[in-house]
Order: structure tokens, then C-alpha cells, then sequence
């Protein structure tokens, strides 16, 4: 079904007077919503994407009132972009529906000319292409001075597995030379001569070696001094960092052996003015991470990527420093070095982000996460200020007689995988009968991993749900024998708004496929628990985002189907 969205009733006759429209319709009712100038600029766009409609009358449709148009026959990616504008240029968490656009004129078809200035046209498109950059090949052909505003975006980005010049004519080479910011060298490029070429290139990954002086020296000379961010394979100990004075981010990968050049290295580092993140996936860099705490001023994030059998590094001139970060597997990196670096430069969502709003949780003392060694250290010296009021989130792997002096040195634990009075969320793995206690009266997220060993075990736990979890508004469940409760849980938890079941299952009862905050996780075997509560206490995107997000957009297709 097609939605008519009116704007307001203007009458129109000539070029200037639709103008006149779109510079002067903030505040106009439309729908009961206010029209902003975008909501007029909108119509001009969709206008030029059906730019072959303009010519006959399939397009239109005549209106109720006199001299009345309505454009018609969008297809879904016109109504991305329209929504893309009426959104200030955020495409992603809308939900527009299919819609006709429709304003009072006195002429029946478009003018072949450009109804407002060439600024006000060029700075639509422009939103457009860089909302949704996938339609930028499909934008440029709306005329010729669209296609020469925008291509240039859909060369912001390069992802190069082999020379890119060679077989490039001449007229797109300076293209690119204009347009390219950002590149993706795969180790498949032996070459970086070409680097030249890119006079404006600001952020660079690169997967080819420069570990000998010879290819560090002709790699840094073609690099251009407007780079900012650096993605480094292996590089020489006497690599010329300081030539890069505009760098901020500079990653470090490889595992080659420095010896005794590691101190060359680090004098480059503390010469680059601007450096404020630095990250290293060798051990090899290690003895340099303090110096550069102390040394670099300007430094904000110092992230060390390590192998998941590499014993964690246990200083407290370091651990203490919130700008040490230390990731272990895919804790930080999801492991898809391309897709990471997409989403940072397309959304600004790569790893470095996930970095910076854990030391911001840090910071903030919301979060403290520490090594078992060193939460032993500091019982043993009894430094309790150290953990006292930080520590928030622990797993449940510390149990026992340490887990009773950890607690007595951290009383402000909200997140356990055991019971604590006060706590908000638990994660248990053998069935449990919990029993009336204000011990529980604050959990809100409760998972039950294991299986329970009879069906009265089972109805037990559910009774115990009920009664003694008033505050739950989050349960999962990893076991087939809690199926029997799932809809009873969702009938009488008054305050659940989530209940993932874990299971390869896909039959369902109706009335249970049919209540949205039930939520399946397809294959139970690739879920590890301990990898998803750290993603959870550091990021927030543990199993119960993910839930919520598919909650979101289950909501409305219900309502629709009602």
C-alpha cells in the first residue's frame, strides 16, 4: 500500500516562485509534522531520479484539486534517499514507507531546467551520495553536472588487491589523484610506487612489508604528508615516521623480531606531534609501552593485540594507565581487517571506536577490567582503593574462596556470574531453585546455561522465576528443557521484554513465533559465553543488543500484520 504525503498547499507558477517554496517552508503543517527546507528539496531529487517519467504522462496523476500533480512510482532506493534528507542525511535505522509525493502548481510536467540554484542542487545530491554511497553510480547519471559533483565521492575509498594505474586512462588518473582519501593495499601489491599519485590520501592500510631500510625509505618518500591514519605491515626499526608529522593513528602490524633497533623505533614515535593513537599486535613493542605513555603527550590510546595463549602483561605503572587497552582474539578486532576498516571510514565504527568508548567506560569508573593475577596482587597488598569503587562486571570463572576475597575488596559488583546481594545480572550454569530474598530483587538480566535434570526441576525454576525475580526484563535460556516454560515465562513475567532461547530448533507454537520479544539464537554451538558478557560489559553488543535491535524491527511488522 502506497502512503500520499502531501506538503503543504503552495501555488506555484514559475521557476523563482518554487524556489520561493523551498526557501520558505520551515513551519508549514504537513501531516501535522513541520516541513523543514529539506522536505522541498527532497521532491527535487526524486524529480531528477525519475528524470525519464518527467517526459510523459505515466509519472503523474491527476489530483482532486485543479491544477494538482502528484509524482508517482518511486522505487525503494528514491524513497531511501528522501528519507535519507528528511533525516538529515542518516539513512541507517529508518523505516520509511513507500510514499507519493504530491504539491499544488499550476504546470502539469517538470521544466527540463533546474528549478533551484546550482549550490542548493550540487549540496542535495552531495547529502545523498554520501548517505547512502552505494547509489552513487546510479546518482551520476542524472545529468552531466551531477556526475561531475559526485563521482568523486565514490572514489573516497579504495580497496586494491593489484597496481591500480597501469591500466587506468589518463582522465581517470586525475580523478583519482582529486578524489581518493582513503586506501586498502592487500599484500597481493608489491608495489607502492603508485603512492604518489594520491597527493591527498589520509588514511592508509597497508598489508605489504616495508621490513628491510630500502623499501621502508621508498614506501615513506611516496607517502603523501597529508596522512593522518597508518596501517603498518612489519616496518623497519628505522622506518622515517618523523617525515608523517600529521599522523594520529598508527597501527602497527606483524611479528617480526626488532632486537636491539626497537629503541630506534621508539624515538620516531615520540617525535610525531599530533600521534594520539598507537596499536601493536607484538610482543616484541611491549617494553616500549610505558615510555610512551610518559613520553607521548599527546598520546590517548595505546592498544596492544595479543595472542590468546600470551600471558597478559602484569605492571601497574601500565594496567593502572585507563590509556592501556590489551585485546585478546576477537575481544576488539573482528577479524575482518577489510570490513573494519570499511566501517571506520564509511561510520566511523571500527576498532579504534570500540577502543575509545571502553577507556571512556574506564574513565568514567563504570568498568575495571583486570587480570586474575593482578586482582591477586592487590589482595594480597591489600591496595584495596585501587578496586574498590571501579569495579563493576566480573565472570563468574573467579569462584570459590578467591571470589570471596575479591568481593570483599569490591563491593560495588552489579555483574556476576553468582549471587550477590544488589546484583542486576546474573549468569548461572547449573539449575538453580532461587527462593524469595532481596538478594535477587535488583537482577534485571538472568541467563541459565545448563540443563535441568527433571520436569519438576524445570517447573521449579519457573516458579522461582516468577516469584522472586520482580525486576527481570532480560532471560535467556541455552537448554531444551526449559522449552515447556517459554510461554508461560512471556504470560506472566509482567516486565520481560526479552527472552532469547538458544536452540537449532524452528518449530514453534504460534502463539510463541508470534510474541516479539522471543527471540531464537539459531546455532548454540558458535555461542561462547565468556567472549560475549566481555563484548558486553566493554561494547554493549552482547547477545542481548543484538536481540533488542531484531525486537526493534520485529515491532512494527507486527503492529502492520495486526
Amino acid at each position: 500500500m502506497k502512503h500520499e504525503v502531501a506538503p503543504a498547499k503552495v501555488n506555484v507558477g514559475s521557476n523563482d516562485d518554487l524556489v520561493a517554496v523551498a526557501m520558505n517552508t520551515r513551519g508549514a503543517s504537513v501531516d501535522g509534522r513541520e516541513t523543514r527546507e529539506n522536505d522541498v528539496w527532497c521532491f527535487l531529487l526524486l524529480a531528477r531520479l525519475n528524470e525519464g517519467a518527467s517526459n510523459s504522462t505515466e509519472g503523474f496523476q491527476d489530483g482532486q484539486e485543479s491544477g494538482t500533480t502528484h509524482f508517482a512510482g518511486f522505487d525503494e532506493e528514491t524513497v531511501a534517499l528522501f528519507s535519507a534528507l528528511r533525516h538529515g542525511g542518516k539513512t541507517r535505522s529508518i523505516r520509511w514507507p513507500p510514499v507519493r509525493v504530491g504539491w499544488a502548481s499550476t504546470v502539469t510536467r517538470f521544466h527540463p531546467q533546474p528549478v533551484f540554484p546550482r549550490e542548493l542542487e550540487r549540496e542535495i545530491f552531495e547529502i545523498c551520495a554520501l548517505s547512502r554511497p552505494v547509489l552513487v553510480p546510479k546518482l551520476i547519471l542524472v545529468a552531466r553536472r551531477v556526475k561531475t559533483w559526485i563521482e568523486p565521492i565514490l572514489y573516497l575509498r579504495l580497496h586494491l588487491a593489484c597496481h591500480p594505474l597501469m591500466a587506468t586512462p589518463e582522465s581517470r588518473r586525475e580523478l583519482f589523484r582529486q578524489s581518493v582519501r582513503n586506501m586498502y593495499l592487500s599484500d597481493a601489491v608489491d608495489d607502492n610506487s603508485f603512492l604518489f599519485a594520491f597527493p591527498r590520501l589520509e588514511n592508509l592500510r597497508t598489508r605489504v612489508s616495508t621490513h628491510d631500510q630500502d623499501s621502508a625509505k621508498f614506501f615513506a618518500e611516496n607517502l603523501p604528508r597529508t596522512l593522518k591514519h597508518l596501517y603498518i605491515q612489519d616496518p623497519a626499526p628505522r622506518f622515517p615516521l618523523a617525515a608523517l608529522s600529521q599522523l594520529t593513528h598508527l597501527d602497527v602490524m606483524g611479528d617480526r623480531d626488532l632486537g636491539q633497533d626497537i629503541s630506534v623505533f621508539y624515538d620516531a614515535v615520540v617525535q610525531l606531534p599530533r600521534l594520539t593513537h598507537i596499536s601493536f599486535s607484538n610482543s616484541e613493542y611491549e617494553p616500549l609501552y610505558i615510555r610512551l605513555l610518559k613520553n607521548c603527550l599527546s598520546l590517548e590510546v595505546l592498544f596492544y593485540l595479543k595472542s590468546h595463549d600470551e600471558p597478559l602483561v602484569d605492571q601497574d605503572d601500565l594496567t593502572n594507565d585507563i590509556r592501556y587497552v590489551c585485546g585478546e582474539d576477537d575481544a576488539i578486532y573482528d577479524w575482518d581487517w577489510v570490513e573494519d576498516w570499511q566501517m571506520g571510514v564509511q561510520y566511523g565504527r571500527d576498532y579504534w571506536a570500540r577502543i575509545e568508548r571502553f577507556i571512556a567506560k574506564r574513565r568514567s569508573k563504570e568498568i575495571n577490567v583486570l587480570t586474575r593475577s593482578l586482582l591477586s596482587s592487590t589482595i594480597r597488598r591489600k591496595s584495596t582503593e585501587f578496586v574498590r569503587d571501579s569495579v563493576r562486571n566480573i565472570f563468574e570463572q573467579f569462584c570459590g574462596p578467591f571470589l570471596v576475597q575479591i568481593l570483599k575488596v569490591c563491593p560495588e559488583v552489579e555483574n556476576l556470574g553468582s549471587r550477590l546481594p544488589g546484583l542486576k545480572k546474573l549468569s548461572i550454569k547449573d539449575p538453580v531453585v532461587l527462593t524469595p530474598t532481596p538478594a535477587y530483587s535488583h537482577i534485571t538480566d538472568l541467563h541459565m546455561s545448563s540443563n535441568p535434570g527433571s520436569e519438576s526441576d524445570t517447573d521449579d525454576f519457573y516458579a522461582s522465576i516468577v516469584q522472586c525475580l520482580p525486576s527481570l526484563t532480560h532471560l535467556s535460556l541455552s537448554n531444551y528443557g526449559y522449552r515447556p516454560i517459554l510461554l508461560p515465562l512471556l504470560q506472566n513475567c509482567p516486565l520481560l521484554k526479552v527472552l532469547v532461547y538458544f536452540t537449532y530448533e524452528r518449530d514453534f507454537a504460534e502463539s510463541l513465533a508470534e510474541d516479539v520479544r522471543f527471540v531464537v539464537y539459531g546455532d548454540p554451538d558458535s555461542y561462547h559465553r565468556f567472549n560475549d558478557w566481555r563484548r558486553g560489559v566493554c561494547f554493549g553488543d552482547d547477545r542481548w543488543y543484538y536481540a533488542e535491535r531484531l525486537i526493534e524491527k520485529r515491532i512494527p511488522e507486527h503492529a502492520a500484520g495486526k
